[in-house]
C-alpha cells in the first residue's frame, strides 16, 4: 500500500472542495470566502520547491477510475470517465494559469491583454451586459433647475455558454516517475497548443450555434476588398482602401487602447511586402511594435488567409478588440490507468477538459460596429 502523507491528503481535499464549490450556480458570502481561502492555499504565490512537490503529489495521486456510466458524457457518446463535476478534477491554479498563458502566446484571441478574457470559476452560462453609447450624452443643467427626462441608452447583453473542449495525452508510468519536471513541462506545452489551436479557431470563425461565436461572425463588413496580387508599391487606390478600412470604425473605438489589426501569418507576410509611394514600408515599427496607421498588428493562426484553390477569401480585422469577450473555465484533468490500449502498455492517459465561449459585443447592432473586417482576394 502506498503511504500518503497529510499534506497530500490536504491538497487533494482542497482541490475536491474547490471543484464542488465551482459547480454551484451561486455562492453565498461564506462559500465565496471559503473558495478564495482554498484557492489561495492551492495556488502558490511563486514557484518553489514546495509548490513543485505539491504538484508532484497532485500528479501522482490524481484520482483515476475504471470505466463507468456517466451522468455527464463530456463529449463521449456512450462511456466516459466522468468522476468530478466536469469530467475530471481541477488542476492546481499555478498549472492552470501557465496553460492559459501559453494559449495566449499561441493565439491573440486568447490573450487578456488584447481582448477581454474572463476566467470563470465554472462553466455556467454568463451574461455580458452592454450599453449603446453611440448617441448618449449628458445634459447641461442651469442653476436652480432640474434635469428634464432623459432617454437612457439602450441596453443589451450576450449570453456566453460553456462549450466543452477536451484534449488527451499519454505517458508511460516509468516516464512519469523518472522525469517529473519534463513531464509537467511537456504537458503544459501540449495542452497550451492543443486547446488554443481548437478554441482559437472557434473564437475566430465559430457560428455561435452549438459552438462559440467567432469574432468574424460578429464583425461587420467594412465594404473594402484588398487585392493580394499586388506585391509592390501601394497604389493610390489600395492606399485609399486601407484608409477606408481604418475609418470604417468609429473614432471612439479607434481611440481604445485595444484597437488593433488582426490577420493570419500569410496575410501579414503580404502586408510586409507593401510600401507607399515614397518606398516606405506600409508596416511601421513603433515602440518595438508593428503598426499600420498607428495601430498594432497581431497575428492569429485562426484568421482565414486568401487561397486560390480551394477559393478562400482572406480576412483582415480592425477595431476595438476589447468588445470581443471570451470566457474560459478552470481546466480539469483525469489520469486514466485502466484505459484499453494503455494499461497493457504501462501507460497513463491524461484527459483534460475546459469550457469556453466567446462573442463580439456590439450594442449598436452594426450601426457603429466596434470591429470590422476587410476581404482579401483579387
Amino acid at each position: 500500500m502506498i503511504a500518503i502523507d497529510k499534506s497530500t491528503i490536504e491538497l487533494r481535499n482542497n482541490i475536491n472542495e474547490l471543484e464542488r464549490l465551482s459547480t454551484q450556480p451561486e455562492l453565498s458570502t461564506r462559500d465565496r470566502a471559503r473558495y478564495d481561502f482554498l484557492a489561495a492555499k492551492v495556488n502558490p504565490v511563486a514557484p518553489s520547491k514546495k509548490s513543485t512537490e505539491e504538484l508532484r503529489q497532485w500528479l501522482n495521486h490524481l484520482p483515476s477510475s475504471n470505466e463507468i456510466r456517466s451522468d455527464i458524457l463530456a463529449g463521449s457518446q456512450t462511456i466516459a470517465y466522468s468522476v468530478g463535476s466536469s469530467g475530471g478534477y481541477l488542476v492546481p491554479q499555478e498549472f492552470n494559469d501557465q496553460i492559459i498563458l501559453g494559449m495566449a502566446q499561441y493565439d491573440p484571441l486568447l490573450n487578456e491583454n488584447i481582448i477581454t478574457l474572463k476566467k470563470t470559476d465554472g462553466g455556467n452560462p454568463l451574461t455580458i451586459p452592454a450599453w449603446d453609447l453611440s448617441t448618449f450624452a449628458a445634459q447641461l443643467i442651469s442653476e436652480g433647475s432640474q434635469q428634464t427626462p432623459q432617454t437612457p441608452p439602450p441596453t443589451s447583453g450576450r449570453l456566453l455558454n460553456g462549450y466543452i473542449f477536451r484534449a488527451s495525452l499519454d505517458a508511460s508510468i516509468e516516464f512519469e516517475e523518472d522525469t517529473f519536471t519534463d513531464t509537467m513541462n511537456l504537458m503544459r506545452l501540449a495542452y497550451s497548443i492543443g486547446f488554443s489551436r481548437s478554441i482559437g479557431q472557434y473564437l475566430a470563425t465559430g457560428s455561435g450555434v452549438n459552438q462559440p461565436s467567432g469574432i468574424l461572425t460578429g464583425a461587420t463588413f467594412s465594404g473594402v476588398t484588398l487585392d493580394q496580387t499586388i506585391t509592390t508599391d501601394v497604389s493610390d487606390t489600395l492606399a485609399d482602401k486601407f484608409l477606408a478600412a481604418y475609418f470604417s470604425v468609429n473614432r471612439i473605438y479607434r481611440a481604445s487602447p485595444k484597437c488593433a489589426w488582426v490577420c493570419s501569418d500569410e496575410t501579414y507576410m503580404w502586408l510586409r511586402s507593401l510600401s507607399d509611394k515614397q518606398a516606405r514600408p506600409l508596416i511601421n515599427i513603433v515602440n518595438d511594435r508593428e503598426t499600420i496607421l498607428g495601430k498594432p498588428v497581431f497575428i492569429s493562426p485562426s484568421i482565414p488567409s486568401y487561397s486560390t484553390s480551394p477559393l478562400v477569401v482572406g480576412k483582415l480585422l480592425f477595431g476595438d478588440l476589447s468588445h470581443f469577450v471570451a470566457r474560459i473555465s478552470p481546466l480539469s484533468i483525469q489520469r486514466r490507468t485502466q484505459a484499453p490500449g494503455y494499461a497493457e502498455n504501462f501507460k497513463a492517459l491524461y484527459v483534460s477538459l475546459a469550457r469556453c465561449d466567446g462573442a463580439l459585443i456590439d450594442p449598436t447592432d452594426g450601426n457603429y460596429p466596434p470591429v470590422t473586417y476587410t476581404n482579401i482576394n483579387p
